[in-house]
């Protein structure tokens, strides 16, 4: 009797088996996933932040205001960025202005604005004081001393 055919049995018996448990080690259990504090379940800085409008908050203001036929009067801060084209603005303090709109007048009423960055066109700014660096990104654009 040759001990082959038992060999080979045992050996396809056992290898049915391996493929069995492993097969059954990964299809159990608990099918609902468990909660953990991932990068998508917690709120980012910015999903979380609200941006506030016409407020200076830690030295800076965001300028954003519904049309009006009287120039708006923003409040003194380090750094104010203006938003809302064709509006005329009239600012006391700052040192850092922004304007990203187009088609605004805005006049700095106290010396010492230190930088004057415009990014939209068509604006018009005056200053008071010595000249600040001036970063002129649109078209059709004046920074001048008043």
């Amino acid at each position: 009797m040759s001990l082959r055919p038992v060999f080979r049995t045992t050996t396809a018996a056992a290898g049915v088996a391996l493929v069995a448990i492993l097969l059954s080690s990964c299809s159990g259990g608990d099918q609902s996933p468990t909660p953990t504090d991932s990068a998508s379940s917690k709120p980012n800085a910015s999903a979380s932040a609200k941006v506030t409008y016409n407020e200076c908050i830690d030295g800076a203001a965001q300028v954003s205001v519904d049309h009006s036929d009287e120039p708006v009067h923003v409040v003194d801060c380090d750094g104010i960025n203006i938003i809302t084209s064709d509006q005329s603005y009239e600012l006391g303090a700052v040192k850092v202005l922004t304007v990203e709109a187009s088609n605004a007048t805005v006049t700095i009423g106290d010396p010492g604005v230190e930088k004057i960055a415009v990014l939209g066109s068509g604006n018009t700014v005056t200053y008071t004081g010595a000249a600040p660096e001036v970063s002129d990104e649109g078209e059709g654009n004046t920074v001048s001393a008043r």
